[in-house]
């Protein structure tokens, strides 16, 4: 059993920066924020520093007729 819900799990989310290709993640919403929730390698190198200073998600709605791709940019060195 999850401790996320379902929904959560099937809507993968593809980052992008500099100074890697990609990595992934997915966006956990409730009633009051968003979270990105990836995994700590994909936003800090082995000595716990930025990889980059802002990344670009990319996501991809499940409402029909909505196939493009959506695109956020975080600015990490903002954020952190």
């Amino acid at each position: 059993m999850s401790l996320l819900p379902d929904l959560h799990l099937k809507l993968p989310i593809r980052v992008e920066g500099g100074d890697f290709v990609s990595g992934s993640g997915f966006l956990y919403f409730n009633q009051d924020f968003v979270y990105f929730i990836t995994a700590k390698h994909v936003l800090f190198d082995s000595l716990d520093k930025l990889r980059n200073t802002s990344v670009t998600l990319h996501g991809f709605s499940t409402a029909p007729g909505f196939g493009d791709p959506n695109e956020i940019v975080l600015e990490l060195d903002t954020l952190f």
